[in-house]
């Protein structure tokens, strides 16, 4: 049987687990008149009664004027449930979270017209007249008062939603009209759970780290230069891993309440605004009369949350501040040499990577900003890479001292978001002057690759000399690692150049699909640890041989870009012996990967990737992605997909293991 449930603006579908031939009996009852039927002679259609009656003997029939003014049966049902916590009331979060009692749990009598009886567990009674019922609970030992919900359905079908009501030392007292079931879920709170206290938080916005450094400055300094507009943002409360309440709240002066919050350690979580970093929180406690309990301090901050220890009436004041996280800008070269037989009549930025595959060390390069300046020159490595790191937004001029016999290069350049696996990137093909030159816009936080192909003159001449294959593992020497806010949107000229070529955005990969496959993807992150202070971009160094330390205490988060609201990620951790951390049963989708207690002076890398169904040869960056200071990562899954990556991390030589 299903019973719509209304309570404070939600509505969910909760299922009461009446059985199907008691739910029969309680319509299908025959009531008889009292003086047939007599006192003791109900009728119970479920619970477990104290006693046995035994109804009298009545006719088979009754006469036909008798059956015509019988009133139609009544019913009433009460189950009860064993709750951890009162979780404000809310109907939703006592359904999802308390477990239903078996027979041996509470205790009921019900009081009536010529009625009374005991239950334990549930009451699921049918037959009864209507008139004014008594229900009367004996509290479980180790709990308080009860939250109770009632609703009312009648034979035609009519339906009331369940409504909370209130019980009197353990009584509730209902008029039952005839043919009326009566329904009461009956949630049983643990002692000691209405010892609550309360936290209020009050959100505000900081400047940029340009214009004001939030992190230098005391709470004050904070509170005097952090009046950014403000826009809505989603506070959780948590306790022992249990959500307990969720507010949305539009900025200062209007803050989240969290009232009513059972004591103990509670966490209050942020969804972090795209853009910005670790917040500041600075928390005062004072009780319920305003007298101070304890001087302002400042919370212990992981990432987008806090840990809060709540004692009985505690009323706990945050001041919770958003700092825009750095950014920067990336730049990058692959310089590849393609074979003397290949011309300029290739298709599109697939048909090079296929045909050209030899990296080139030794081509120079040139960087110039409208407005920034000139960066300086570079010469491609030993991997065919240049990249200049630390950028800020400008028009930029990018030009190639092109080798000897070797004419009017071919460029596709494409952006992308620094912290991102880029398995989906977009390559554009962009114009080449007579310089050898290419121009192109980079917006704040925004980074974009080039992939340089430098084709013969006359398909015979001489070739620099090739070094490695452009297979994805180009290293990113000078390479900075990426923040957390690069994985925010790009201003207005994201994905735009100016002038001819334009049109690249973000988004896109050489990543060459295989066979079409569909159902769930599966992530499984395979766990590597280098010796402290360990250098991964030094020209000698080698992940793979070098760190083979397969940690068991590697905790990652894995959190759709697009997740609702208040949805909880999906955790994973390599202890099963083998340093892998598997995620199963994942719909595909794009998702942000994050080390849980990865330290901000700690380094992280992705150094390869593996898929059963795309094809990352082309790939052109080594690593695969550097990790973001908050230890996060973006990818995508498609569906059907296997995605096996291997993630290295160097621990700071003075912080040890973490």
């Amino acid at each position: 049987m299903k019973i719509s449930v209304a309570t404070r603006g939600a509505r969910r579908a909760l299922t009461l687990r009446f059985p199907a031939i008691a739910v029969a009996l309680l319509v299908m009852v025959l009531v008889l008149p009292t003086a047939v039927r007599g006192a003791g002679g109900s009728q119970s259609t479920g619970g477990v009664p104290s006693s046995q009656a035994t109804p009298d003997v009545v006719p088979d029939e009754l006469p036909e004027e008798v059956e015509n003014v019988l009133p139609e049966p009544s019913s009433i049902a009460v189950y009860a449930y064993d709750c951890p916590a009162p979780f404000g009331g809310d109907l939703e979060l006592l359904a999802a979270n308390c477990v239903r009692q078996t027979t041996a749990g509470s205790t009921f009598d019900i009081f009536g017209p010529n009625f009374m009886q005991t239950y334990y567990g549930m009451v699921e009674q049918g037959g009864l007249e209507a008139g004014v019922y008594t229900i009367r609970s004996f509290v479980s030992p180790g709990s308080t008062y009860p939250i109770v919900f009632c609703s009312e359905s009648q034979l035609s079908g009519n339906q009331t939603a369940p409504q909370e009501v209130v019980v009197y030392d353990g009584y509730l007292e209902w008029n039952l009209a005839a043919g009326t079931s009566l329904s009461c879920d009956w949630f049983q709170i643990p002692a000691g759970a209405y010892d609550t206290g309360t936290i209020l938080v009050n959100k505000h916005f900081c400047p940029p780290i340009a214009d004001f450094d939030a992190y230098g400055a005391d709470v004050y300094g904070l509170a005097e230069n952090c009046q950014e507009p403000a826009s809505p943002v989603t506070f959780t409360a948590s306790r022992n891993g249990t959500e307990l309440a969720t507010q949305t709240t539009p900025g200062a002066p209007n803050y989240a309440a969290f009232e009513g919050l059972q004591t103990g350690t509670i966490e209050i979580r942020e969804d972090l605004p795209e853009g910005y970093g670790d917040p500041i929180v600075h928390c005062s406690v004072s009780d319920e009369l305003g007298n101070d309990r304890a001087p302002l301090t400042q919370a212990q901050v992981d990432n987008d949350r806090i840990l809060w220890e709540l004692t009985v009436g505690d009323v706990v004041f945050c001041d919770w501040f958003n700092v825009p996280a750095e950014r920067g800008t990336t730049i990058s070269v692959v310089k590849i040499t393609c074979p003397d037989s290949l011309g300029h009549d290739v298709d599109g930025s697939d048909g090079f990577q296929e045909a050209c595959t030899e990296t080139t060390e030794g081509v120079s390069f040139k960087l110039d900003g409208a407005s920034t300046g000139n960066p300086g020159e570079q010469t491609t490595d030993a991997n065919g890479q240049v990249t200049w790191s630390e950028m800020e937004a400008d028009h930029y001029y990018l030009t190639e001292d092109v080798p000897s016999g070797y004419g009017r290069p071919v460029v596709f350049c494409g952006y992308y978001l620094p912290e991102a696996l880029e398995l989906e990137r977009t390559y554009e093909r962009y114009e080449v002057s007579g310089e050898n030159r290419i121009e192109f816009d980079v917006a704040d936080g925004q980074s974009i690759v080039c992939l340089w192909y430098n084709v013969s003159e006359d398909w015979g001449s001489a070739t620099p000399t090739a070094t490695k294959k452009a297979t994805g593992t180009p290293k990113a020497t000078g390479t900075a690692k990426p923040d957390a806010t690069a994985a925010s949107t790009p201003g207005s000229t994201s994905g735009t150049t100016s002038g001819k070529g334009s049109g690249a955005k973000p988004g896109d990969s050489q990543a060459r699909p295989r066979p079409t496959a569909t159902g769930p993807a599966s992530l499984t992150i395979r766990a590597f640890r280098c010796e402290a202070g360990y250098d991964y971009r030094a020209d000698d160094a080698d992940p793979e041989a070098d760190c083979t330390e397969r940690p068991d205490d590697v905790v990652v988060e894995l959190e759709a870009v697009d997740a609702p609201s208040g949805q909880t990620p999906r955790r994973a951790d390599t202890g099963d012996g083998q340093g892998e951390a598997t995620f199963a049963d994942v719909t595909a989708g794009d998702y942000d990967l994050t080390r849980i207690g990865l330290e901000s002076e700690d380094t992280a890398f992705v150094l390869s990737c593996e898929s059963d169904v795309r094809d990352f040869e082309g790939h052109p960056f080594w690593p695969f992605a550097t990790v973001a200071a908050d230890g996060s990562v973006r990818l995508s899954l498609v569906p059907g997909e296997s995605l096996t990556c291997d993630w290295f991390e160097v621990i700071a030589e003075e912080t040890g293991q973490s």
